[in-house]
């Protein structure tokens, strides 16, 4: 099956459905993004204080959450403007617009996942600033 024809209604509904969910996920991702920063910073600072030398070279190994919420934005932008009650998809606009299957889904995943949670447990297991974190980045 190379292409369908679907209600432009229903697609415009699974799209801001799937762009909902991204950028929750990107706001999560950003948390952790955010206070992992921090944490690291201030072990950097820490070093700095005891007059140690420091590598900088720690906070370029992170990865700035990504966002494609302009990529829904623009396929809604589309749907929105078209005058038709149907849209044909192609298999590649299916998986991206109704199974949220992007050629950027795989890079997305591997950046944000690892910031998605930071902050989140236990205060006894959650990075504190009041800790020696140095172990956790050597």
């Amino acid at each position: 099956m190379q292409k369908i024809l679907v209600k432009k209604a229903d697609l415009l509904n699974k799209l801001q459905e799937n762009k909902e969910k991204h950028k929750k996920f990107v706001e999560e991702a950003k948390k952790g993004y955010i206070l992992l920063t921090k944490k690291k910073l201030e072990i950097l600072l820490k070093k700095v204080e005891k007059n140690k030398i420091v590598n900088f070279n720690e906070l370029y190994g992170l990865r700035q959450p990504m966002d494609k919420t302009k990529e829904y934005d623009v396929a809604i932008e589309m749907l929105q403007m078209d005058v038709n009650d149907t849209v044909e998809l192609t298999h590649e606009e299916f998986l991206n617009y109704v199974k949220d299957q992007w050629n950027w889904t795989r890079d997305f995943l591997t950046t944000n996942l690892g910031y998605v949670g930071i902050g989140t447990s236990t205060p006894s297991k959650d990075l504190d600033a009041n800790e020696d974190l140095d172990e956790l980045y050597e």
